[in-house]
């Protein structure tokens, strides 16, 4: 432990955050890549309703998961003066909760078994919920990297977890493991790392337990314990009712529609926001730093996040095609729809950055209290009268609004928190980077260029990916070239290259 904060003491702020989010955002995209291989070679061997099957399972131990963790995460980066005795306290409150609940999922299998009408659903739950135990062991170990910024190390454990989690993904499903091959994976692939963990951090538990602290613990994280389910479930339910009302099939269409363009938010926004809380923590007595410090990565997941996903949207027909056959193609509208989805929450997921490092995530429960019965009430409509698009254009045009609303409460509520006239500036950018290179393509494809019959899909991928560049490069020195300057700078400093 010394030798690694001898090892940061040189180093600004500015530059251990710059350097934790390069280092988070390259190995989340290398371990995003092995996750979407693995489930465009598995989705050859394996039908919908494996993946609707696994995508229940998940999510009900999603719920149950959020039970052991109370802001646990949140709390201890948050304590600037965190001694042993917190760090032992959380393990053994987490390590309990994590049996307690193993031992619940076991105990409920039979009746989710039985609600979905799915069999194999209750052995799966009960396997998937090992997780419970295996993920304790080094919960605190993975808090204390984070605390210190070491995002590089996190981010070698998690390229190495996916990786082995996809190998073992294709094998199992060559082979004709069905479902099972995505839940091996799942263990096998989170027990390595969790050993990983404790070998990287050198942290070992110790028999301390103070009720004191855990007073303590419990009162800051009661409110994102809140937040986290409702948001939890806002996000998740339409699994939860897609999987009763329509079957496993429809839910297996859905997960992978849903799953294509969340690939993006989940290996690049949501990768930078536990880098930026930490950061906005030391900062919450500069507004000036404070607001700069928010605004620069929303700025750069606009210009970056956007036009990839709307790059997406309009190849979507060719990348289904080629990459999971032709059995997958009605997910088509589905993945284009989710597409706006994805971009609010590219936006949204740093809201709860700004409440924590102000200790208000009780703010963030009460707004998720508000949007989950917009959720739940939306998705039963929709799933009954207009089949899974309608559940996607619910599901867009409830996060959107959120997202305004919750920006401009921010804006009034406090202090360095931007206004949603400067979100609207910067996420502009973004969206005239999107669209410029869609409209182009558009126009080349009209024209008859690379848009053939007999030309090769890969082809026309490599075309559309040209044309999508060579635009953004030149709309973004043009008009924000002090930006790209910006954006060169701080990638040299994350790189160590430039103090």
């Amino acid at each position: 432990m010394m030798d690694k904060q001898k090892a940061v003491q040189g180093k600004t702020l500015l530059q251990r955050a710059v350097s934790g989010t390069m280092w988070n955002l390259s190995c989340n995209l290398v371990a995003g890549f092995f996750r979407f291989g693995s489930t465009a070679v598995a989705a050859h061997y394996l039908c919908p309703s494996d993946f609707g099957i696994f995508a229940i399972a998940y999510v009900v131990i999603g719920i149950l998961a959020l039970f052991k963790e109370y802001g646990l995460s949140a709390f201890l980066i948050h304590k600037s003066d965190c001694d042993d005795e917190y760090y032992c306290t959380a393990f053994w409150l987490n390590v309990g909760a994590g049996i307690m609940l193993f031992v619940l999922c076991v105990s409920l299998s039979p009746l989710v078994s039985t609600y979905y009408k799915n069999e194999t659903l209750r052995s799966v739950f009960s396997v998937i919920a090992l997780n419970f135990i295996i993920s304790e062991i080094s919960v605190i170990n993975n808090i204390r990297l984070q605390k210190e910024l070491m995002f590089h190390l996190i981010g070698v454990v998690e390229v190495i977890r996916s990786g082995l989690q996809a190998i073992i993904v294709i094998i199992l499903a060559m082979n004709e493991f069905g479902v099972w091959s995505l839940v091996w994976a799942v263990i096998i692939a989170n027990s390595v790392a969790s050993f990983l963990l404790i070998y990287i951090e050198k942290w070992r538990p110790r028999w301390l337990f103070s009720r004191q602290k855990f007073v303590e613990i419990f009162k800051f994280g009661r409110n994102l314990l809140g937040e986290s389910w409702c948001n939890y479930l806002s996000q998740n339910l339409d699994y939860l009712i897609i999987g009763r009302m329509l079957g496993m099939d429809s839910l297996g269409l859905y997960k992978l529609a849903y799953g294509l363009p969340h690939l993006i938010y989940e290996n690049f926004p949501k990768k930078i926001s536990p880098v930026l809380y930490p950061l906005l923590c030391s900062l919450r007595g500069n507004i000036t730093k404070y607001r700069e410090a928010f605004i620069r990565p929303v700025s750069i997941v606009s210009v970056l996040a956007f036009p990839m996903l709307t790059y997406l949207a309009y190849n979507s027909h060719d990348i289904i095609l080629l990459l999971y056959g032709q059995r997958w193609l009605s997910m088509v509208p589905l993945v284009r729809i989710m597409t706006i989805l994805a971009m609010f929450r590219c936006v949204g997921t740093f809201v709860g950055a700004i409440l924590n490092s102000h200790g208000r995530p009780d703010i963030g429960f009460k707004i998720n209290v508000f949007k989950l019965p917009l959720f739940v009430l939306g998705i039963f409509v929709s799933v009954s009268f207009y089949g899974l698009p309608g559940v996607c254009w619910t599901m867009a045009s409830i996060e959107g609004f959120s997202v305004i609303a919750v920006y401009v409460y921010l804006s009034k509520k406090f202090k360095g928190a931007p206004d949603l006239k400067g979100m609207g500036i910067v996420t502009s950018k973004g969206l005239i980077l999107a669209t410029v290179p869609i409209c182009l393509m558009a126009l080349l494809t009209s024209a008859n260029l690379g848009s053939g019959e007999d030309l090769d899909r890969w082809i026309r991928l490599g075309e559309t990916a040209l044309v999508w560049i060579v635009s953004w490069f030149s709309i973004y020195a043009a008009c924000w070239r002090d930006d790209l300057v910006e954006f060169y700078r701080l990638s040299l400093l994350g790189l160590g290259l430039k103090k």
